[in-house]
């Protein structure tokens, strides 16, 4: 990947963190991430954080607060945690098996998909 984007996928995160609820799962990303990278020897890259931040705020988070009309991180406090750990696990696993330290967007892609079965918000069923 070209550097020149980091600093802009870390303006894009600045940005959308102004919002409570990217916010409430760019802290708990930002919390697990670097504990779970470091058994793997990896770092979560600005675009794999963007990724995964805003697709749990955006296709998770928030559509079920607006169905639900409370919050999903008070009302599912281990569900966003222990989802982030599964898929940043795999994601990890998939780098270094390209004997690469860092997690991009790509990675967490492909781990979505390699533990997407045992995904709690898969049992959500907001999607198929």
């Amino acid at each position: 990947m070209d550097q020149k984007y980091i600093p802009a996928y870390q303006a894009i995160v600045k940005d959308l963190s102004k919002d409570a609820v990217n916010a409430g799962v760019l802290k708990v990303l930002d919390e697990l991430a670097p504990m779970i990278l470091k058994k793997h020897d990896c770092t979560l890259r600005e675009d794999g954080r963007l990724f995964l931040m805003s697709n749990l705020a955006l296709i998770v988070v928030r559509p079920w607060q607006l169905v639900n009309e409370k919050s999903f991180l008070e009302s599912n406090p281990h569900t966003i945690p222990d989802d982030i750990s599964k898929i940043l696990d795999a994601a990890a696993e998939i780098a270094r098996s390209r004997q690469l330290r860092e997690v991009t967007a790509r990675h967490i892609v492909e781990a979505v998909a390699r533990v997407y079965s045992r995904l709690t918000i898969a049992s959500l069923e907001m999607w198929g």
